[in-house]
């Protein structure tokens, strides 16, 4: 017999002599008295730890002493832990490395009747995101990547299209509810019989129209209604072709520039940036967003346990923002803006999602590119023997405050487009040179590295 199920036998020997166990009832207020109202059982974890049968105790009056308890399960068809944003660029990625704690924060508050108290817990053997309990009144439940996870996301157009943005969906959920006394419920977050969890990465296109989907991926999303997808859909705005909220989407301070080869022969620059939420324009918080989620019912549920706990026949998840920016926390990916189009220039806003702790990216031109016209800072980057330096990494701080990051091309020229009126700061390496940007005309500027 392998140790975890030792373990698990010690557990319910112990715990099926009697009352009388470590686990002592509780304080009671006055005119309560401590109650057993029953055992819960919760799954071990892969190593033996954490799990076996413990004892619930609840305080109840002489008004309450006929209240028994319940215990049952339900399985939503899916919970949506984030939304991965497709960069513009057709040899564009974004990657969301080791460090990074892309995933979402999610309450159930609005599900059940008002007047009962929520209380989230998680319970996973094995899992590929990081399940950590939330910190609202600890009713939230915070699904997170799991620090040593990659994930990364590639373009195959310059043009942004929201149907190449991605879902990762845990569709095999089980919520345990637990009432230990008539004002209260936990909701215990796991999967069924301790089985691994399974998220699976969906674009938006095939959850559009499921019919495009392979065969592996239609079994794994078959629990899934039309109005679920058209719900899942509606948490991007990119889908349905409106602008990005602002109290969600936080817009950072840097900008970066896609530029393509100078000529049909020549390299593509560009390479990896790292990019974070360390300087959102204004405080995360306030944000929510509200999804109804089809769910059954497990075995064994008395009748009208549905109009006893729930506020109505849904499961809702409440999507809300945490305070990272406010806490000092970082989120941080890294992303790779290029393209092989010849000529082809562009400038990319980056917004942070607070919802799902992933990184947005607006095209100023809706994809179209900007015209030469619209240059406004140009020149040529050169090494201490005056040779043109290719791909050369180039950051301008601009007339507003925010960073633009660009690189030069094969033959060491840049040209910075969309800069406003004022003076810029242009940093190579640990070099910095000032000048002054107008709107009548660019501006030429040559460096000559010093070292």
């Amino acid at each position: 017999m392998c140790r975890v199920n030792l373990i698990m036998l010690a557990a319910l020997l112990f715990f099926g002599l009697g009352e009388a166990s470590a686990q002592q009832p509780p304080q009671c207020p006055p005119g309560k008295f401590p109650v057993v109202q029953g055992r819960l059982y919760r799954p071990f974890s892969s190593t033996g730890e954490g799990g076996g049968i413990f004892i619930v105790w609840g305080c109840l009056s002489k008004a309450d002493a006929a209240f028994k308890g319940a215990t049952f399960d339900i399985f939503p068809s899916f919970v949506l832990l984030t939304i991965m944003y497709t960069p513009p660029g057709n040899q564009s990625e974004v990657k969301y490395a080791s460090g990074s704690s892309i995933g979402s924060h999610i309450e159930t508050l609005h599900t059940f009747k008002a007047g009962l108290a929520i209380h989230a817990e998680t319970n996973f053997s094995q899992t590929d995101f990081e399940a950590l309990q939330g910190t609202a009144n600890g009713s939230a439940l915070e699904l997170k990547k799991e620090q040593g996870k990659i994930f990364s996301l590639n373009s195959q157009t310059d043009t942004v299209t929201a149907d190449n943005d991605y879902f990762y969906m845990w569709v095999n959920p089980e919520v345990q509810i637990v009432q230990t006394d008539p004002n209260s419920l936990t909701t215990v977050y796991t999967t069924p019989n301790g089985a691994p969890m399974i998220v699976v990465p969906v674009p938006a296109g095939w959850l559009r129209d499921p019919s495009k989907m392979p065969a592996y991926m239609k079994t794994q999303l078959a629990k899934l209604t039309d109005q679920d997808r058209q719900n899942i859909l509606a948490l991007d705005p990119r889908v349905s072709g409106q602008a990005l909220e602002p109290h969600r989407f936080q817009k950072t301070n840097t900008s970066i520039q896609l530029d393509g080869p100078a000529s049909p022969t020549g390299s593509i620059p560009g390479e990896g940036l790292s990019i974070s939420n360390e300087n959102v324009s204004s405080t995360i918080s306030g944000t929510t967003s509200d999804v109804s989620v089809s769910f059954l019912f497990g075995a064994g549920v008395d009748f009208g346990v549905d109009a006893k706990f729930f506020a109505g026949v849904k499961l809702e998840d409440n999507y809300e923002s945490t305070q990272e920016a406010s806490t000092g926390a970082k989120q941080e990916a890294e992303a790779t803006l290029k393209t092989s189009t010849v000529g082809y220039h562009d400038v990319v806003d980056v917004y942070f999602d607070t919802l799902f702790n992933s990184f947005a990216f607006v095209s100023q031109t809706n994809g179209t590119g900007f015209a030469s016209r619209v240059v406004r800072l140009t020149g040529i980057v050169r090494d201490p023997r005056g040779r043109p330096l290719s791909n050369k990494r180039l950051a301008i701080r601009l007339p507003d405050g925010s960073r633009r990051i660009l690189f030069t091309d094969s033959r060491g020229s840049y040209n910075a487009f969309n800069i406003g009126a004022g003076k810029v700061e242009v940093s190579i390496q640990d070099q910095k040179t000032m000048t002054t940007v107008n709107t009548t005309k660019p501006t030429s500027l040559n460096i000559k590295l010093n070292r």
